[in-house]
């Protein structure tokens, strides 16, 4: 784990000889995994947006199957992010809209009564 952790410690700092706690270590790799879900996701809405397909134009170039099935999992986790997204804001839009509603009614209800 502490050669891991020196391996990506020495790639992304300006302190190649520093020694880098597990947890630190732990830490870092989850801020690239955010980050690589993150632009799998921009891809996603690329794509939704004005048709480019990044995922299909790194595809045609590869020739290692593995490769190319790796990178697909890759971008279908975006498009993952990208409709789960969507979905809690149409969800939150719903709510909003039956609490206007529930809202206004209660100031008829107030204003009949005046």
């Amino acid at each position: 784990m502490q050669l891991l952790c020196s391996f990506f410690f020495s790639l992304f700092s300006s302190f190649p000889n520093a020694v880098l706690s597990p947890t630190l270590c732990i830490i870092r790799l989850l801020g690239f995994a955010f980050d690589a879900v993150l632009v799998s996701t921009a891809c996603a809405g690329l794509r939704r947006s004005t048709g480019i397909n990044a995922a299909r134009m790194l595809q045609d170039k590869m020739s290692n199957p593995a490769l190319r099935t790796a990178t697909g999992a890759y971008f279908r986790v975006g498009e993952v992010v990208l409709d789960k997204t969507i979905q809690f804001a149409q969800n939150l839009n719903e709510n909003k809209d039956r609490d206007d509603r529930r809202i206004d009614s209660s100031k008829k209800d107030d204003d009949r009564k005046n």
